[in-house]
Parts: C-alpha cells; structure tokens; sequence
C-alpha cells in the first residue's frame, strides 16, 4: 500500500489544471507529459521489483502493480507510435516510418537487451563460477522465448514483447501500403495490428507459454484507439464538461474495489484480472489528463534513463539481494532505488559516448567514399 501511495503522490505533484487548453490543440498528452508518465511507471516497477525481493508473492496487489505500470508503458508506446504513424501518413511517408521501426526502434531495443544478457551471463559465469551452459547462446539471443525457457535477465520479457508489438505495427503499416487502400487507411493500421495482437495471444496460450509475455498487454490495444480517435474523445468530454469528473470518480471507485477483488474472482487466471485492471487505470488516465497537465520538468527530463534503470534493476537485486544485503525494508528500498538510478546514469551517457563515436566513424566513412 505504501508504495502505491508513493506513486500516487509522484503523479499528483506533477498535475496542473488545463481547461480546455489540450481540446484546443486537439491532443490528449504532450510529449513531456508522455515522459513523466513513464518516469513515475519507470519507478513503479523499481518498486514493484524491490518488493518482491522483500515479500515474495505474499502481497498480491504489489505483483499486479507491476502489471499496471507495464500496461500504461505499453499504452503510451502505442499512443506514440499511432501518433508517429498519423504525422507521417499525412506527408504520405508512412513506408518511411515503417522503416524506421524496423531499422531504428526495434535493432536498437534488441542491440541493448542482447548487450545486457551478456552482462548477466558474464556475471553467473565468472562472479558466481558457473560452467558455461549451452542455454547461454539461446539466452543471449533471445532464443529462449521461442522454446519456453526461461530468461537469463527475469526482467527482458518487456522489451521482447514492446519488440513485438513494434514489429506488429509496422508489419500492418507494410501490409496496409501493399494492399494499395487509400480510404480508411489509418483505421485498417489500427484494425490489422489489434487482429495480430489477439492472434500472439491466442498462440502464447495454445502453446502454454510464459504468461508474463501477456502482462498488460490490453495497454497497447488501448492506446492504438486513443491516438486514431483522439479528437473524437477530446471533443466529446469538453462538451458535456461534467463528464471526466464523473468519470474519474467511477473508474477509481471500481479500480479500488477491483484492486482487492479481481485477483480471487479470477483466481486461476491473473494475466486476465491484471488485464482488466490495466483497463480501468488506463481509463481514469484518459479522463483524469483530458483535464489535468503534466508538468514536472526534472520527472521529463530524468525519463531518458527508463530503459537503463528498466535493464539494470534486475542484476543489482540479483547481486544486493534483501535477506543477504539489508534487512530492514525502509533503507534497502531507499538504497536499492539510488544505487539502480547512479548505475542507469553512468550507462546512458557511456551508452550516448559509444553512440556519438559511432556516428562519428560512419560520416567520416561516408566522406571518404564520396
């Protein structure tokens, strides 16, 4: 509970009431609101992860925050990507964006997992001394999810599955153009990356695969809809103005009711009751920044290091793990949080300095050809 409240009170202090400012520029989140959404989901997970190492699977409701925060990483991304998509259909470069999925977001995502898998196996190999495995080709890689094993890093499955769903959305993109549709074109994106959505669904539960690789996925869904139908949502809740009030108190009455009750309604399957939840906090996140801004410059500007505190949580819990490190909770989640954000600064900025020689070495090749 203390560590839902904690995130609570990171999104409250950053709100800022709008009016009818985000109908005027027919637009539900800005791009630094879309940042500090997912800097506080970012330390939703910390925490989320930091107190499984406390509690195990005891407290049920912290597991399924750890749901809640991936869906609405999954539903921003989605929201970004459709609003990509839109921008660039309307200059008639919607193949060019494609490309820039297949050859820019998903080799960078995999190129960074791959690198940290390497880190976790260097790690069991020479820190704690294990023989190499032959598994550990398959988990560098990320073989291992084609063959149901299990992952050398426990917290890769998100960006296998955001992989995916970025493949996913430009395979529609590439099929839509194929097709040569001119009308209704956008909607067809949207329509065909949902049937493939439900189709790795269906295919992850006839094969019995990790159901981690199901984890909020309702998120992404729910954000292809809200970018294609932004302004039609936008202009129907400002002009019926009592509508997000009504709406926010609703949703956070039935998401507090279902917070507790979900789980042992639907005690069999929680991947669907964290679903349904996912659902709901999307929900009141719709109603509740239709009307309120987002506006915290240092959560904005700290979001650049979400992909380094999402890799580095895991070894650090690994290596500083609560019954052998710290055994009161209070201080190992204070030092657990500075140690994984001082590592996940360090590795953005080496991270941008290999990059910027990078860059650096193909324009100096590229001039010498020319």
């Amino acid at each position: 509970m203390y560590v839902l409240m904690m995130l609570v009170l990171l999104f409250l202090i950053s709100c800022r009431y709008t009016g009818n400012d985000k109908n005027t520029y027919h637009t539900l989140l800005y791009h630094s609101e879309t940042n500090v959404l997912k800097f506080i989901m970012t330390i939703g997970v910390l925490l989320h992860h930091i107190s499984l190492q406390i509690w195990d699977y005891s407290h049920y409701e912290l597991v399924l925050l750890g749901g809640i925060c991936v869906g609405v990483f999954f539903m921003l991304s989605a929201y970004g990507i459709t609003k990509q998509y839109i921008y660039f259909f309307k200059t008639k470069n919607e193949m060019v964006y494609c490309k820039k999925i297949f050859y820019n977001k998903i080799p960078k995502l995999y190129c960074f997992s791959v690198f940290m898998n390497s880190i976790y196996i260097l790690y069991e190999m020479i820190i704690l001394k294990y023989p190499f495995k032959s598994r550990y080709i398959l988990q560098l890689f990320h073989l291992d999810f084609f063959i149901s094993l299990d992952s050398i890093n426990p917290y890769s499955w998100f960006i296998i599955v955001i992989i995916i769903m970025y493949s996913i959305f430009a395979l529609s993109i590439f099929i839509v153009s194929f097709l040569q549709k001119e009308q209704h074109t956008k909607l067809l994106v949207i329509c065909i990356s949902i049937f493939f959505i439900i189709m790795y669904i269906v295919l992850l539960s006839v094969h019995n695969m990790n159901q981690l690789y199901m984890r909020g996925i309702i998120g992404f869904i729910i954000g292809l809809v809200l970018a294609f139908f932004e302004e039609k949502i936008l202009n129907f809740i400002f002009y019926t103005s009592w509508l997000p009030i009504s709406l926010i108190t609703i949703f956070i009455t039935l998401f507090g009711f279902s917070y507790y009750y979900l789980p042992t309604i639907f005690n069999n399957s929680w991947v669907l009751s964290e679903n349904l939840l996912v659902c709901l906090f999307c929900l009141i996140l719709i109603a509740f920044i239709s009307v309120f801004k987002l506006q915290n410059n240092f959560f904005s500007k700290c979001s650049k290091f979400n992909l380094d505190i999402y890799f580095w949580q895991g070894l650090i819990l690994i290596i500083l793990p609560y019954d052998q490190f710290i055994q009161n909770s209070a201080i190992y989640f204070i030092t657990i949080v500075i140690i994984t954000c001082l590592v996940s600064i360090i590795s953005y900025y080496i991270r941008k300095i290999i990059m910027y020689y990078i860059k650096d070495l193909k324009t100096k090749r590229k001039g010498k050809c020319l």
